[in-house]
């Protein structure tokens, strides 16, 4: 009852609600170029080869392994010297103009090879810009509530990207139930677009930033060990956070398109199913975050993604759709109980004049290198190998090495958290 009521004092509030829809808006738009990349990949290169149209796909989402972090810096620097609301507006100012592009791009049977190129390199600026938005927006939240509500804060805040992302797979499955999506695909981003301006006006009507009377320069000579090996667990947890989302919504659907009877058509409609168990999982979460230690919740869902070789993988791998489903639905159990935790963890442990810096680029390359990457990683693995057992040893391996890295810091990294 008593978190009920933290629930309901939040929503309440008009700066919590509106920073809410903002997101919503937001992550529609970046949800429906990840939805639409098995579908759209023969489109900008060539159809002849299906695994290699959407490997250069997905070798699309790594080239913003170089441009996430140089956004990440540029537009962390501008949080913590001018504010977060000055860097949000600038990054989906570039995210709505680089998502309009995207309607008026070219296609492989148009320009050939041309059309792939166009492709990747309006994905890296769109990287670029990205990359200013996604922890800025959270920060606007999480530091605007006390640190016992922090983890409801999360909560609601995934729940709303999760909700932008399911009305985008609920637009996109329309699309598909009609066999359109390949006309009319272009208005998809058209949308996209006028959402990113919905998002952008809403959060200059929300927000006034904290004054920031000291602003610190961050350098390499001031940091201690203890700073690099933070920096570094919260770049391998980010990237964690970000493969299970990676492998629910991007990689698994394409994967099992191609190795087993199941059409990506069929696999992508079930991503409305799976964001609607991402919600409850969320809202649940925050109530096991005042149950459990926010560490003890993190170490708990790292353990049991080593468990995931146990969890009916062979028996998808002979086309069972329900066995793909449950593995999809075990990360989305993982995926969401590790993002309220961790989003409470990172927010507590770095002092808020270098917050939005140290943050934004430990996410972005910690996602780059081993979140959203993975995908196009696995891919290329299989290709190479024609192993599809690859996936389990990547999962594994992540998990191992975050463990490794996680467990021996909890007297560095502070007891309370």
């Amino acid at each position: 009852m008593k978190l009920f009521f933290t629930y309901f004092s939040l929503i309440r509030q008009k700066l919590f609600r509106l920073t809410l829809l903002g997101n919503f808006f937001q992550h529609f738009d970046q949800a429906l170029y990840y939805f639409m990349l098995p579908l759209t990949a023969p489109l900008f290169f060539s159809s002849k080869n299906i695994l290699l149209a959407m490997l250069w796909a997905h070798l699309g989402l790594a080239s913003s392994i170089l441009f996430k972090p140089l956004g990440a810096y540029f537009f962390g620097k501008i949080a913590d010297t001018h504010g977060r609301i000055k860097a949000v507006s600038l990054s989906l100012n570039g995210l709505g103009w680089s998502t309009l592009a995207m309607v008026f791009l070219p296609l492989y049977s148009q320009v050939g090879a041309l059309a792939g190129c166009l492709f990747i390199a309006l994905r890296a600026i769109q990287s670029f810009f990205a990359a200013g938005e996604t922890i800025n927006s959270s920060l606007i939240l999480l530091e605007n509530a006390s640190k016992e509500k922090q983890p409801i804060a999360a909560s609601f805040y995934n729940l709303s990207t999760i909700l932008g992302i399911l009305f985008s797979s609920i637009c996109i499955g329309f699309f598909l139930s009609h066999d359109t999506i390949k006309q009319y695909w272009r208005y998809c981003y058209l949308f996209g677009f006028l959402t990113i301006l919905i998002a952008q006006g809403i959060r200059k009507l929300t927000y006034q930033d904290k004054p920031i009377t000291q602003p610190l320069k961050i350098t390499l000579r001031s940091w201690n060990i203890n700073n690099i090996r933070i920096w570094v667990q919260l770049s391998l947890l980010s990237g964690f956070g970000y493969m299970c989302f990676s492998m629910v919504f991007i990689f698994l659907p394409s994967f099992f398109s191609l190795i087993t009877a199941q059409s990506s058509q069929t696999l992508i409609q079930a991503n409305s199913l799976l964001l609607i168990l991402d919600m409850f999982i969320l809202i649940g979460a925050a109530a096991l975050v005042k149950k459990i230690k926010i560490r003890r919740l993190i170490i708990l869902c790292l353990l049991l993604t080593l468990c995931f070789p146990f969890c009916g993988f062979a028996q998808a791998l002979k086309g069972s759709l329900l066995h793909i489903l449950l593995i999809r639905m075990f990360f989305v159990l993982i995926g969401a109980s590790f993002s309220v935790a961790f989003s409470c963890y990172k927010t507590q442990l770095v002092p808020y004049n270098y917050r939005s810096r140290i943050l934004s680029l430990s996410n972005i390359i910690g996602a780059q290198l081993f979140g959203v990457s993975s995908s196009g990683l696995c891919l290329g693995l299989y290709y190479m190998t024609n192993n599809p057992w690859v996936v389990v040893l990547y999962t594994s391996l992540l998990a191992s090495i975050n463990l490794a890295f996680f467990i021996p810091q909890f007297k560095l990294m502070g007891k309370k958290i």
